[in-house]
C-alpha cells in the first residue's frame, strides 16, 4: 500500500492524488468553450449556405421572364407566418454567425497579436481565410443594402394584382452603380462560402489526408458556382436583358 502526502495508507488499486494548475484548468474551458463557439458559428454558417444556394434557385426564375419571376416571389409571400418564421430564423442564425465570428476573431487576435510576416497557400493561410472577417462584413452590409431596396423598397403591382418585382430588380440593377456593386458582393459571397465550408469540415472534425483535398476543391467550386450564378443576373440586365 502507498501513502498520500499526509501519511494515511491509501487502499490498492488507488490513484495518487494530482495537483492541477489552476492555469491549465483555466486553459481548457477557455479551449472548450472556443471550441464550443466555432461549432455554432460553423453550424450557423452552413444554414446560411442553403439558403445562399435555395435562393439562387429562385433567382434564377428571372431568365424565364416578368410572368414566371413574379408567380415565383407571390408564391413565396403567400406563405404568410410561414415566411414570417423562416425569416425570422435567418435572421437569428445570421445573428449567430456574425457575433460568434467577430468574437472568435478578436480571441484569434488577442491570442496571436504579431502578424504573419509570409502567407503560404498551402498548409498555410489563404486570402479567403484571412479575409473572412472583413468579407463577412462587408457581405453584412449588402444584405441589409439589398433588402432596402428590393424587399423594403417601393413596389408596383402588375396587371395580375402581384407585386412586380421584376420591374423593380431590372431596373435596380439596370444602374451601373448598383450592378456592379451587386457584381462585387456576391464574388466576396462566393468567396466566403469557399472558405466557409472548408472551415466547417475542420470544425467538425471531418478532415482527412484522403478526403480533404477533394472537400476544399468542391468548397471552391461552389463558392465559384456562387459566384458566378449571381453575378450573371447583373451582367445580363447590363447587357440589356429582361428591357
Amino acid at each position: 500500500m502507498s501513502e498520500d502526502r499526509t501519511g494515511f495508507a491509501l487502499p490498492p488499486g488507488r490513484l495518487e492524488p494530482v495537483d492541477l494548475d489552476l492555469k491549465d484548468v483555466k486553459l481548457c474551458r477557455r479551449f472548450s468553450a472556443s471550441v464550443g463557439k466555432k461549432y455554432m458559428m460553423a453550424a450557423a454558417g452552413i444554414v446560411w449556405v442553403l439558403f445562399v444556394l435555395a435562393h439562387l434557385a429562385g433567382n434564377f426564375g428571372i431568365f424565364a421572364g416578368a410572368d414566371a419571376y413574379n408567380s415565383y416571389s407571390a408564391k413565396l409571400m403567400s406563405l404568410g407566418p410561414i415566411l414570417i418564421v423562416l425569416e425570422a430564423g435567418l435572421v437569428f442564425f445570421l445573428l449567430l454567425h456574425v457575433i460568434l465570428g467577430i468574437v472568435v476573431q478578436l480571441g484569434n487576435w488577442n491570442a496571436r497579436p504579431e502578424k504573419y510576416q509570409v502567407y503560404r497557400s498551402k498548409g498555410g493561410m489563404t486570402v479567403a481565410s484571412r479575409t473572412m472577417i472583413w468579407t463577412g462584413l462587408a457581405i453584412i452590409l449588402f444584405i441589409i443594402i439589398h433588402l432596402l431596396d428590393l424587399k423594403f423598397g417601393e413596389h408596383v403591382e402588375n396587371a395580375a394584382g402581384q407585386i412586380d418585382l421584376y420591374s423593380a430588380t431590372v431596373g435596380l440593377l439596370a444602374d451601373p452603380i448598383h450592378g456592379i456593386g451587386y457584381l462585387i458582393a456576391v464574388c466576396l459571397v462566393g468567396l466566403h462560402v469557399s472558405h466557409a465550408l472548408q472551415s466547417s469540415f475542420r470544425t467538425f472534425g471531418l478532415n482527412h489526408d484522403r478526403y480533404t483535398p477533394a472537400v476544399n476543391t468542391v468548397a471552391w467550386l461552389l463558392g465559384i458556382f456562387v459566384a458566378v450564378g449571381y453575378g450573371s443576373i447583373p451582367v445580363w440586365i447590363m447587357m440589356g436583358g429582361g428591357q
